[in-house]
């Protein structure tokens, strides 16, 4: 994809400004699809996949967003200590895990779908709840919690 122009950069930044503050005032959880649009901004353009948290305080406003793991999910011990780790750094109350999908299809893998389960088991083990996770394209996104899919792999 071509680099955008300084005005359209410009643009993004002014949108995500705008999404982020929403997700950070004191009225609480976002809306499903204020959250999505959030990511999609993001991260819909990136050409590699990532795998990102938006970290949350105890009223869900979000505390932080961090890139955790750049390519392909795999799901490991790692991976669940380094997103445990980072949100009792942050003292995180609730976790949304996002990924964008290059390739444009949003509905998750086998292996997204066995993620989700396992840092939703590992958070629970230090109260932390994990409240959704979001796939995201240039064109689409698809949220476990919205479809009442996040209780998978129990």
């Amino acid at each position: 994809m071509s680099k955008f122009t300084n005005q359209e950069q410009q643009v993004i930044n002014a949108a995500l400004s705008v999404i982020q503050n929403k997700l950070s005032q004191k009225n609480g959880l976002a809306l499903p699809i204020e959250m999505q649009n959030y990511l999609r901004i993001r991260l819909a353009c990136d050409k590699d996949e990532w795998l990102c948290a938006m970290f949350m305080n105890n009223q869900y406003r979000m505390i932080s967003f961090q890139r955790l793991f750049r390519g392909p999910v795999n799901v490991s011990s790692i991976m669940l200590r380094v997103i445990a780790r980072k949100a009792l750094e942050l003292n995180a109350a609730a976790v949304v895990l996002c990924q964008n999908h290059i390739e444009g299809d949003v509905v998750p893998r086998d292996e997204e779908r066995e993620l989700t389960g396992k840092v939703r088991d590992a958070l629970a083990l230090f109260s932390i709840r994990l409240i959704d996770h979001i796939f995201v394209s240039r064109k689409d996104s698809y949220s476990l919690a919205e479809y009442e899919l996040l209780h998978l792999g129990r």
